[in-house]
């Protein structure tokens, strides 16, 4: 008689050896990542199957990666629906964001950690002092001058030659000392300003 007795393989073995490949894929892309975003911590949107972004974070030593996600197989949608979903996932989490850094802005105010005063943002900024700089969305250019060796400030009513707009000169000089520059909608302001910054220390 015919043994017709057959072995199978278990899921399990063929799931766990799957894993592992796309594990293994995970680990190079997220190296690649890395040197490509340059240790700026940009909140990461994943989009896929569950499974799989499981095994990414798993994977994947960057931070932050978000705990909201596009569901399903990212193939199926056109580049302009990952990105207005992914858009929509970033403008929740930076809302939630904000209004979490605008509580702790007047704790760290009254410990001298915080300011609204444009010339002490623009000191603070070339002192390397800026955690996190706050402007107002929708404001108009603030012509000017700054200038560091004496901290003197002027602010002009039109642009004269020479002149800077001096919220996006504190924008440039926070970025470029690892610090981070938002706009932010008014009913979202510290303090309700056209400019804020928490300091490091």
């Amino acid at each position: 008689m015919e043994d017709r007795s057959r072995s199978f393989h278990g899921h399990g073995d063929a799931g766990e050896d799957k894993d592992e490949k796309v594990r293994e894929h995970f680990t190079r892309v997220t190296k690649t990542l890395d040197k490509v975003l340059g240790g700026q911590h940009i909140p990461l949107v994943l989009g896929g199957v569950e499974w799989v972004q499981a095994i990414y974070r798993d994977a994947s030593s960057y931070r932050p990666i978000l705990g909201e996600y596009i569901e399903g197989n990212p193939d199926r949608l056109s580049v302009d629906d990952l990105h207005q979903k992914a858009v929509s996932i970033m403008s929740r989490y930076r809302g939630s964001e904000v209004d979490r850094w605008k509580e702790d802005f007047g704790t760290l105010a009254a410990h001298e950690r915080a300011s609204t005063d444009l010339k002490e943002i623009l000191f603070s900024a070339h002192e390397a002092r800026i955690a996190r700089l706050f402007i107002r969305d929708g404001l108009d250019e603030v012509w000017g001058k700054y200038e560091v060796l004496d901290n003197s400030v002027e602010i002009h009513d039109e642009r004269l030659p020479g002149d800077l707009d001096l919220h996006d000169l504190a924008a440039r000089q926070t970025i470029l000392t690892d610090g981070e520059a938002l706009l932010v909608p008014p009913e979202h302001m510290p303090a309700g300003g056209a400019i804020a910054a928490t300091y490091r220390w």
